[in-house]
């Protein structure tokens, strides 16, 4: 959450290095957090310009563009999806695409892909057990919050709102409760 500083320390990496994927990299993670989806767009397209093969830059693409037309980026994901052995995030930037338009039963299941290949990222977590949650598989919801402050106490850098889970817990147990 300290975009200022990170900004500083990738601009000064992209000074002796400029095509540093890396750096570039972090820069359009930061504009996406900040809403300045087009300082993210030329920063993917300088990755892609040096490494068009660059997922992490695909993927970026993809969610931008998903703002403006979700079917193409659905369509641009799965094809990503074909690749032998797709990253984690790739499953996650589909699962958030499906999130986006109330399509649970589908985010649950790219959530569980992100999930099984990063057991114990917090934000993989996180997005699972929301989708379970949505689902109404409050056990499973439950079981995956609890994961998600776990991982969180490990990653202390993931921007997680541990407040708010813990919040969503106990009204999940509280409804349980109740006949």
């Amino acid at each position: 959450g300290q975009y200022a500083q990170a900004k500083l320390h990738y601009d000064e990496l992209l000074q002796t290095r400029p095509l540093n994927s890396d750096a570039l990299l972090g820069l359009a993670a930061i504009a996406i957090a900040e809403k300045h989806y087009d300082i993210a767009y030329e920063n993917y397209i300088k990755i892609l310009k040096n490494d068009s093969r660059n997922a992490y830059a695909i993927a970026g693409l993809v969610e931008i563009l998903g703002h403006s037309n979700q079917e193409k980026s659905e369509s641009q994901l799965k094809q990503l999806l074909q690749q032998h052995n797709p990253p984690a995030f790739i499953y996650f930037t589909l699962g958030n695409l499906y999130a986006k338009t109330a399509r649970w039963n589908e985010a649950h299941w790219a959530f569980f892909q992100s999930y099984a290949q990063e057991k114990d990222n917090p934000v993989y977590l996180f997005n699972l057990a929301v989708a379970n949650d949505r689902l109404g598989k409050t056990a499973d919801a439950l079981k995956y919050y609890q994961e998600t402050l776990q991982a969180t106490e490990k990653h202390q850098n993931a921007l997680i709102n541990t407040a708010a889970i813990l919040e969503r817990m106990d009204a999940l147990n509280e409804q349980n409760i109740l006949p």
